[in-house]
């Protein structure tokens, strides 16, 4: 019998506090921070498991929760730094980040 080396993924949950100035910017800023912000998460989606949760009226001291999932550190840092390089991510604060090892799941798409 062969030994396989058992996979491990790095899980994070990152909680992130939306600063009050972005809610009194224009309509078109916001809705193009949105944007932004949503296609750079969509780049990292085709490598990353990423699952986004709204916490607004849930938490006060967190507006959303992005879970991700990846193969390497390295992945949830690139994910990280070009959030942070976004006209939003400016106004974002990261209350909580909890990192965690785990093995591979074995359900398939993960």
């Amino acid at each position: 019998m062969s030994a396989q080396r058992e996979r491990r993924q790095v899980v994070r949950f990152a909680f992130y506090k939306l600063d009050n100035a972005w809610r009194r910017l224009s309509a078109e800023r916001q809705a193009s921070s949105k944007l932004e912000f949503g296609e750079t998460i969509e780049r990292f989606a085709g490598h990353l498991l990423l699952r986004p949760y709204g916490l607004v009226g849930i938490r006060g001291d967190c507006d959303f929760l992005l879970w991700q999932v990846a193969e390497d550190l390295d992945s949830l840092v690139a994910l990280q730094t070009a959030l942070n390089r976004t006209d939003l991510g400016g106004y974002l604060t990261l209350p909580y980040s909890y990192l965690a090892m785990t093995l591979r799941a074995s359900r398939p798409g993960w």
